[in-house]
């Protein structure tokens, strides 16, 4: 058998995983650099490269590429300790095997190594991309077994055709994140996993409290959230639909504990699983058939409830009754008579100019760059930076080194209280001190626009007042402009230059904040009065 070349440029990580892979018979070859290892495919064929991102000089991504071009049949697994989902698609993309995450799991990497390698021989003996530990599991309904049946369908199992990735942005996070999409072997079902090898079974097993998440204002409540111990992945059903209206019954989904948002539906899904296209595979489909008529909450106009009862196919109903002008609307949608790549609606769009330009795809680091700094709705403070760290967070895409320390200090006589926890982990800190945290971590940007989303949240009222005090001296002395978003419309407007009342996503009413105040609408149905 030809060696497995591995590529860091950490010595103790060569030797450990040369010792490895040794012990496990596999003859192993090590380099530091891109030219050791050009060197080495000159003298020799090699069977598989296990390849750093980060090293000297040429990077593992330059190196991915040339080797694509050279050796196309040679299987890469790509390694990185500080990289993310990002890289992995990106290296994805670029032709590799598959994607690891440092420290390495060794039962995870060996899985891996042998996946690569029998993918490499003949067509009887390969299996599929990205094949890993899967685990399976029966259903179990969470009803009575007369309601649920399960039963053979007639119909073979299907998984994807080839490898897909997606990039887009999390709607609950706001970072950027993506999925990587690979076959899977039959009866493997829809597995998520971790980058570092843990999977999740995209089922659900638990129902979250609508109400407690709302109180603890982790909105998880607002998204289909698959969990196993302490990992999780978020915003999965767009996806999930898409790949139940693809037929598709067997598919690994790499992710980043996010699902990119892309559009808001599940569109974008829907068209990269078309492109990819499907493959039958040699086991039969058991499906799951409703017997008895199911419900949840109480069938009522007025509240919001859900039932499914027996049907000779698929089909979904669909009632909202939204407030004047749009009142109620309702959607028929049947599958065996509708595409579903043709009849879903993208999510409503529209245009968010700065200074002319549109802004919308631009990625979070640009907007900042740009001179938009936010105070997102909960703080999302670094709890495990100090206060110090977070402030330094605050300016990373600045380099004007003085400027930054004299804002530092500016920051300190600011905010008297950080000064005085410089040292104390973020996540230490009380609410309020969070919140001033958050404040001025946006302003170390330097900000022409500050845009702050519900800045009084959850804060003792003598708290809030103190927080809108430097708001004021912050618009005052720093000309900065400010976008508040809060609900404590007196505060706000007594603040304000200019308000705008929002009610069902619609502005309803705008003027200046002394009008509003004087408003006796206003007054009665917004400020108490």
């Amino acid at each position: 058998m030809n060696p497995i070349v591995v590529v860091d440029d950490e010595p103790a990580i060569r030797s450990s995983l040369a010792a490895v892979l040794e012990d496990e018979g596999y003859p192993v070859r090590c380099c530091a650099h891109a030219r050791e290892l050009y060197d080495a495919l000159k003298e020799q064929p090699m069977s598989l490269v296990l390849l750093d991102i980060w090293l000297p000089g040429e990077d593992g991504m330059a190196i991915l590429k040339n080797l694509r071009n050279e050796q196309p049949e040679l299987p890469v697994i790509m390694m990185s300790g500080h990289a993310g989902i990002e890289a992995a698609v990106s290296a994805i993309k670029l032709g590799a095997r598959d994607f690891l995450e440092k420290p390495l799991h060794l039962d995870v990497l060996l899985d891996k190594i042998t996946g690569a390698l029998r993918a490499t021989q003949s067509d009887e003996e390969a299996i599929l991309p990205s094949d890993t530990r899967i685990e399976t599991a029966p259903y179990q309904p969470a009803t009575n077994r007369q309601a649920v049946e399960l039963r053979k369908s007639g119909r073979p199992q299907c998984t994807l055709g080839d490898n897909v990735v997606l990039n887009g942005t999390g709607l609950l996070s706001g970072r950027n994140t993506g999925i990587i999409l690979s076959p899977a072997p039959p009866n493997s079902g829809i597995q998520f996993q971790t980058l570092d090898g843990i999977s999740i079974p995209g089922r659900i097993t638990s129902l979250e409290d609508y109400q407690h998440a709302q109180s603890q204002q982790s909105f998880t409540a607002n998204s289909t959230v698959l969990a196993r111990e302490n990992r999780r992945v978020r915003t999965v059903e767009h996806l999930m639909a898409a790949l139940s209206m693809a037929g598709l019954d067997n598919v690994l989904i790499k992710a980043d504990e996010e699902i990119p948002n892309v559009d808001g539906s599940a569109l974008d899904f829907a068209r990269l699983l078309d492109e990819a296209g499907t493959v039958d595979q040699d086991a039969e489909v058991t499906e799951a058939v409703i017997c008895e008529k199911l419900s949840i909450g109480e069938e009522d106009p007025d509240q919001k409830y859900l039932y499914v009862e027996p049907y000779d196919g698929f089909e979904v109903t669909m009632r909202v009754n939204y407030p004047p002008p749009i009142l109620e609307q309702q959607l028929t949608f049947n599958a065996e008579q509708d595409s579903f790549l043709n009849e879903i609606a993208p999510a409503r769009q529209g245009e968010i100019l700065w200074e002319g330009r549109p802004i919308q795809q631009l990625t979070p680091d640009q907007i900042k760059a740009l001179g938009i700094g936010l105070v997102p709705e909960g703080r999302r403070i670094f709890p495990e930076f100090t206060v110090l760290e977070n402030l330094r967070m605050g300016a990373y895409l600045r380099r004007d080194r003085e400027h930054i320390r004299e804002d530092l200090e500016r920051m300190m006589e600011l905010f008297p209280i950080l000064n005085q926890r410089q040292s104390q982990l973020g996540g230490t800190l009380s609410g309020g001190e969070q919140q001033m945290l958050a404040i001025a971590r946006a302003l170390m940007g330097n900000p022409r626009l500050l845009l702050l989303d519900e800045p009084s949240l959850g804060l003792a009222p003598m708290i809030v007042q103190q927080i809108f005090e430097i708001l004021r001296q912050i618009h005052q002395q720093q000309q900065t402009t400010i976008l508040l978003v809060e609900q404590n419309a007196q505060l706000a407007l007594q603040l304000a230059d200019r308000g705008y009342l929002l009610e069902n996503g619609k502005i309803q009413l705008t003027d200046t904040a002394a009008n509003l105040l004087d408003n006796e609408a206003v007054q009665r149905v917004y400020l108490g009065g």
